[in-house]
């Protein structure tokens, strides 16, 4: 029996053998490499289901698409028809975060095209990008995967750089609880040594202490103050708008989106799965041994790149 002839290799236009290279909606670097895409194909088959990539590699502030932000979402917005509607993606999100309504803006518009989203955290997913999660059916969070606090970023133009409004809420709140504190130690102390009625004592003790805190409260500027409150609530509301989206009770969602936004010291800190968990959110879980290893490998793969949307094989 004759053998069958093996199958020829892919050539270009050019007539040369072909090399297969990928490339997404963007890519910092360009072509995308071999090794990671492999990965991500390899997550696509065991999901069953596309996967996007939300992978802000790069901090780079002269990149305007390292972070999550509005260059974002109308990228997504301009090329969502190369997503079936009505199929449902994975989105893997690997970012620091960014702005809380262009995370919002992304969460409804993958919502209505495609039906719904999982997103998949193999490393970490913060701030914005926490709250893009939320509007998720299904949150999968890797062995080493963290979220974080809703604590909008704000650029600080005077001082060139980024900070967290919650630490300029936090310490109003800090010095409120500081001042109470000074005028029950006065109160006490002065009590036991004047043996004056407290009705009497009150008034000193209150006038004491705000004297004595007056200079800290006169360097807060309240225009400043406000807009950065202003800026949680604005976060807090859109978590809550997500939350109910993918059907969580009404009281969940605030409590969830409040404890989100406010319950946590650092704009760091750790929120795990087991975190998620406890705080109410009844739609995440831990990857099971099906991807886990695909997810482990994707948070220790240096992958420098910023890359949007969906693999594109490409032949050169």
């Amino acid at each position: 029996m004759a053998k069958k002839a093996a199958p020829k290799a892919k050539t270009s236009s050019s007539g040369t053998p072909s090399t297969k290279v990928y490339e997404a909606f963007y890519s910092s670097t360009g072509l995308l490499p071999a090794p990671f895409c492999n990965q991500v194909q390899l997550l696509e088959q065991k999901m069953g289901m596309p996967v996007v990539l939300l992978w802000h590699g790069v901090a780079d502030t002269n990149n305007m698409y390292a972070f999550l932000n509005d260059f974002n979402y109308y990228l997504f917005a301009r090329k969502i028809g190369q997503l079936t509607r009505g199929e449902k993606v994975a989105v893997v999100i690997f970012s620091p975060g960014g702005d809380a309504r262009a995370a919002y803006k992304l969460a409804c518009l993958l919502r209505k095209h495609c039906g719904g989203f999982t997103a998949v955290v193999p490393q970490f997913a913060k701030s914005a990008a926490t709250l893009f999660a939320l509007g998720a059916d299904r949150i999968v969070m890797g062995r080493l995967a963290e979220m974080g606090p809703l604590d909008v970023q704000i650029e600080d133009a005077e001082k060139e750089q980024r900070m967290s409004a919650l630490e300029v809420v936090q310490a109003i709140e800090r010095l409120n609880i500081e001042a109470m504190r000074a005028v029950d130690q006065q109160m006490g102390l002065w009590v036991v040594r004047s043996k004056k009625k407290v009705d009497t004592l009150l008034p000193v003790a209150t006038n004491f202490v705000a004297e004595m805190m007056r200079p800290l409260f006169d360097k807060i500027d309240t225009v400043h103050y406000t807009g950065m409150a202003r800026a949680l609530k604005v976060a807090q509301d859109y978590a809550e708008r997500l939350l109910s989206a993918v059907g969580t009770d009404a009281t969940d969602a605030k409590t969830i989106a409040e404890r989100l936004t406010t319950a946590y010291s650092d704009h760091g800190y750790v929120v795990d799965c087991d975190e998620m968990k406890r705080i109410g959110m009844q739609n995440v879980e831990e990857a099971d041994s099906n991807i886990e290893g695909i997810l482990e490998t994707l948070a220790f793969m240096e992958c420098n790149s910023t890359i949007i949307g969906p693999l594109k094989e490409k032949l050169i």
